[in-house]
């Protein structure tokens, strides 16, 4: 007995020793950027001139600011979301015309550095994104949103599960309306992105509101976070919370 019970300790033992070596070299991949691919050039949507599309020197300082941000946001994320992702590149376009900020793909999500915040469309009745420049935080938001789109994509926490019965999860997760604006307006797939983010981001304003929501990033991440950040206007203005800090006065 005494044999068995030393040879399942020793075994054991290894088991954990793979395990944590294989913690250390997933971490150091994520750490040493192998899961963040970056173009460097940049694409012009639109028939503009080289100025109005940004000067070589001017894009290179945009791109420069996204990426530092964006390895910040990944920094923030645990090496097994990763596993779930794989690598994720990063292209950089700018199109005047385009609201948006960023899209996301299966693998790939694509920045747009010169979105227009002047015209957004009618329903977004709170500040856009980069009024008055993007601040680091809001890049750093943004990168977080994206790359729940990407975890979605390639994850199996889906809205709809093979069966096409609504996961356990979304139940839950439904049972409380949506975090933000945006996520009210643009569904669940947004609203899942919003909530991510702010989970990292601004965790204590979530869980205070949203504690369903709360719950189910949670329990994907398999940690919790303290803010490290102001919430900036454009996203005080965007988070459905309004109601609810109303009643608490």
């Amino acid at each position: 007995m005494k044999i068995v019970g030393l040879t399942a300790l020793i075994l054991f033992s290894v088991a954990s020793l793979v395990q944590a070596q294989n913690q250390i070299t997933l971490r150091d991949s994520v750490e040493n950027n192998e899961y963040m691919v970056f173009k460097n050039e940049v694409r012009c949507n639109n028939l503009e001139t080289a100025t109005q599309c940004l000067s070589r020197q001017h894009q290179k300082q945009e791109v420069d600011r996204w990426k530092r941000a964006i390895r910040k946001a990944a920094g923030m994320l645990p090496p097994e979301f990763f596993k779930q992702t794989g690598k994720i590149s990063w292209k950089f376009f700018i199109d005047r015309n385009d609201w948006v900020t960023a899209y996301a793909s299966f693998s790939t999500i694509d920045i747009n550095l010169l979105s227009n915040y002047k015209d957004p469309p009618l329903w977004m009745t709170w500040e856009p994104l980069g009024k008055d420049g993007l601040l680091e935080s809001e890049m750093i938001f943004v990168s977080l949103h994206e790359m729940a789109h990407i975890y979605i994509y390639r994850d199996e926490l889906n809205i709809l599960d093979e069966m096409g019965v609504v996961n356990k999860a979304w139940t839950e997760w439904n049972k409380e309306e949506e975090t933000t604006l945006y996520g009210k307006e643009r569904g669940q797939a947004e609203d899942f992105a919003e909530t991510f983010a702010l989970y990292i981001m601004f965790p204590e304003q979530l869980k205070k509101y949203f504690p369903l929501h709360y719950g189910v990033i949670k329990n994907i991440l398999a940690t919790e976070y303290e803010s490290m950040y102001l919430m900036p206007s454009s996203l005080q203005l965007r988070v459905s919370v309004q109601d609810h800090e109303k009643n608490d006065k």
